[in-house]
């Protein structure tokens, strides 16, 4: 009966230790498995985080293409820029409505710097006695800011860069421009 009863003993002893030994690693169990939860919560809202920003950049770059394509009309298009000269009201109206629609692309999507390039620039073709030169030259600065915008941050090119593009004679309207 006594063998039986220090058996009990160790065995209970064991038991004990036991109990002991998992109970105090019960909390960083716990706390491993709350990190690792978070970790996935984190990785989803990150992934989801990357699907809307690839949104948010397509939709931003799909609005800077239009705005460009408004600024290649007028810069290249004749017929487009003999209507808006002699103020047809559909060539007029339709202007308007893509420099508004633009404006608002541009509000939503572009950063705060180029935002501000745009509304001196808007302004600056908006005057009447406005100097061609000047709005080619914020035309052009504008370009770059979008292009920044789009993700070269970096990028080494100008605004005469970008003017090169649908200007035949440059060295012509650069020596204009300095001058």
């Amino acid at each position: 009966m006594e063998y039986l009863l220090i058996v009990l003993q160790i065995l209970l002893g064991i038991a004990i230790f036991l109990l002991w030994q998992w109970l105090k690693q019960l909390p960083a169990s716990i706390h491993k498995r709350q990190e690792q939860l978070l970790q996935q919560q984190l990785s989803k809202e990150l992934e989801l985080l990357k699907i809307a920003q690839s949104q948010i950049q397509l939709r931003k770059i799909e609005r800077f293409i239009d705005f460009a394509k408004i600024q290649t009309d007028i810069l290249t298009n004749e017929n487009f820029k003999t209507k808006i000269q002699k103020n047809d009201p559909k060539a007029v109206s339709k202007l308007r409505e893509l420099v508004v629609e633009l404006g608002i692309g541009l509000f939503f999507f572009a950063s705060d710097s180029t935002i501000r390039e745009y509304g001196t620039w808007k302004t600056e073709t908006a005057k009447e006695d406005a100097d061609p030169y000047n709005v080619l030259s914020g035309l052009g600065r504008l370009m770059i800011a979008l292009r920044k915008d789009v993700g070269y941050e970096n990028t080494e090119l100008d605004s005469a860069d970008y003017l090169k593009l649908f200007i035949t004679d440059w060295d012509d309207t650069i020596a204009k421009i300095k001058t």
